[in-house]
């Protein structure tokens, strides 16, 4: 969690050592990554398939932001 303290990680996942929550913290950040490029990549996708598309009003609900 970006801003939180070792501490505050700590007290959340329950663990008692820092080297049990540095293990972990590192584990998050990996799978976080991962998440990431994946929807990423869904959201090429959707792009590539609405750029196709003949209507162009797709609503305010219907629009897809990239997180960066």
């Amino acid at each position: 969690m970006p801003g939180a303290s070792l501490r505050d990680l700590m007290a959340r996942t329950g663990h008692d050592s820092m080297q049990a929550a540095l293990i972990h913290q590192h584990a998050n950040q990996s799978v976080d990554r991962k998440i990431a490029d994946a929807m990423e990549e869904l959201i090429t996708e959707h792009e590539s398939a609405t750029d196709q598309d003949d209507d162009p009003d797709d609503g305010a609900a219907g629009a897809l932001v990239p997180a960066r």
